[in-house]
């Protein structure tokens, strides 16, 4: 196999972020933090990056937010989580035991989290979206694109303006 044909995890292969990591501000803003912080460097297994914060979920649940910090987004809870998503000026995550946690800005009720259970969350710009633990999506906030989508999916990407689902069948619809 080539280099070019690899994926990029093989190409790159573990990825670790160290505290010398920042962030580069948009005209006019500061940029506070950086990864790690006071609690130090740790192994990150995945990573979001929002309209100004970037957030990197640690492999033992914990989060690590750096950026502008509009609406507190770069100040995760003391929560375990399985899956984060970074939107325009909030980030939500799942916790291990399948809830929704949402922080930073509530300006458009982007952060007011419907109940149950869920699998996957996607944050967009003044708005959130989630796959709940049946494969029913659920959206709320100010723009809520996919009130169209019903159906069983398997994960949802919100983005500014529209929201993407991947069926479990691997068929893909905005």
């Amino acid at each position: 196999m080539t280099k070019g044909s690899m994926p990029i995890a093989q190409r790159l292969g573990p990825v670790v972020l160290v505290a010398a990591i920042s962030c580069v501000p948009p005209p006019s803003k500061d940029c506070i933090g950086n990864f790690g912080g006071a609690s130090g460097s740790g192994l990150a297994t995945q990573i979001s990056a929002g309209t100004f914060d970037t957030c990197a979920l640690r492999g033992d649940g914990t989060v690590a937010c750096w950026g502008y910090n509009g609406g507190c987004a770069s100040t995760p809870p003391p929560t375990s989580f399985a899956q984060i998503s970074s939107g325009s000026d909030h980030v939500c995550g799942v916790t291990r035991e399948g809830r929704i946690v949402c922080w930073g800005s509530n300006s458009s009720g982007q952060r007011d989290v419907p109940e149950g259970l869920f699998s996957q969350v996607s944050a967009g710009s003044q708005y959130t979206c989630a796959v709940r633990s049946d494969g029913a999506l659920s959206c709320w906030g100010v723009k809520t694109y996919a009130r169209s989508l019903i159906g069983s999916y398997a994960q949802v990407s919100a983005g500014l303006g529209r929201v993407c689902v991947l069926g479990g069948d691997g068929a893909a619809s905005c």
